[in-house]
């Protein structure tokens, strides 16, 4: 009998936990410019959303590719300006913010198909990269306007020649920052942000790490009319060689939903979305299919991207990448992240697990 109520109990406590896992969301929002104003953050607070990702960039590649050391510091001195005058802001409206880094130090060492970021091979980026996280965790620690840290935006790790490097950056980078702030959340993401490269990625011993992969598959559709991509394609279809619909969404996200069962862990999908300018609603059918599945899931997610460029505009409309207009009302894309955004409401504090 006793033995009989005990593994009742484990099993009780094992899908509660399974629930728990599941039922996690508790941030949605967007991606946001480099350089946000406060009609940026209020018009995203005003939809509804808690959470913005803030990507600290340098736009102009041959800049970023042929920084040095002290242009680099200089650089990282400038953005923490930038986020000490905005990141008031943020909290007032109730958003947390994801610091995130997009630009490396040393840029990217080649842009070929599989590109890769300097730092991985120079004692100097690697260097210069443990230094940026341990400022910014002395300079935030205990912000109540910061909802993690994104340690580095898709790792671009030279195909797989570098992964190994990444986990061991990633490691040590995250217990640098839980050794200044214990309570931050440090988020981690697959090589190239590749949700499929989670078969690469392995756990971190500590307790407040989000894992973290970006969703544009298949990106004949989503990108459209860029970079020489043919537009016309619609979604739901026969998309290139295969078919897609929110079946093929969830099959491209099954190696995430493999890791999170598997480690028990917390996941953020830090951009997602597709082109304004795609066929009919074909956006909207996209976006619909992506979040039922992250809020299936209990994943936290950030749209790419609100006042950004106008192509990943919720607020704009074209016919393509050259021809883009303000909507005279909420389109069907921006009523659809309100939606969701609704369900914010009941949110728990940033400090919280």
């Amino acid at each position: 009998m006793k033995s009989t109520f005990t593994l009742f109990l484990c099993l009780t406590l094992l899908f509660a936990g399974r629930s728990s896992l599941e039922a996690q969301t508790t941030r949605r929002g967007a991606m946001i410019p480099p350089n946000p104003d406060a009609s940026t953050i209020n018009g995203l607070a005003d939809m509804g959303a808690n959470l913005a990702r803030w990507q600290l960039t340098i736009p102009d590649a041959a800049t970023a590719d042929n920084m040095t050391l002290k242009a680099y510091q200089s650089w990282i001195n400038q953005q923490i300006a930038q986020m000490d005058t905005m990141l008031p802001l943020f909290a007032q409206r109730g958003i947390g913010v994801v610091i995130d880094l997009h630009t490396p130090p040393g840029g990217f060492s080649d842009r070929s198909a599989y590109p890769t970021y300097r730092m991985f091979h120079t004692a100097w980026g690697e260097g210069c990269f443990y230094t940026f996280w341990k400022i910014i965790a002395n300079r935030y620690k205990g912000h109540p306007a910061v909802f993690a840290f994104d340690l580095l935006n898709e790792p671009c790790t030279g195909n797989d020649k570098y992964v190994a490097k990444w986990q061991s950056v990633a490691d040590k980078t995250a217990h640098l920052i839980a050794a200044i702030d214990p309570a931050r959340r440090i988020i981690v993401e697959s090589p190239y942000g590749d949700p499929r490269r989670f078969t690469q990625l392995k756990k971190i011993a500590l307790p407040r790490i989000i894992y973290s992969a970006h969703m544009y598959a298949p990106g004949i559709f989503t990108h459209q009319g860029l970079y020489g991509r043919p537009q016309g394609i619609s979604y739901p279809g026969k998309i290139g060689s295969a078919y897609w619909d929110a079946a093929a969404v969830a099959r491209w996200f099954q190696p995430v939903v493999d890791f999170q069962k598997a480690n028990n862990a917390r996941i953020f999908i830090g951009e997602f979305s597709a082109v304004c300018f795609a066929p009919g609603d074909s956006a909207k059918r996209y976006l619909a299919d992506v979040i039922a599945f992250m809020e299936s899931k209990g994943w936290n997610w950030a749209y790419h991207a609100f006042r950004e460029w106008d192509g990943w505009s919720v607020e704009h409309v074209g016919t393509s990448a050259n021809n883009l207009w303000r909507a005279p009302g909420t389109t069907d894309r921006k009523q659809l992240l309100m939606d969701w955004f609704k369900k914010n409401s009941q949110t728990r504090s940033l400090l919280e697990p």
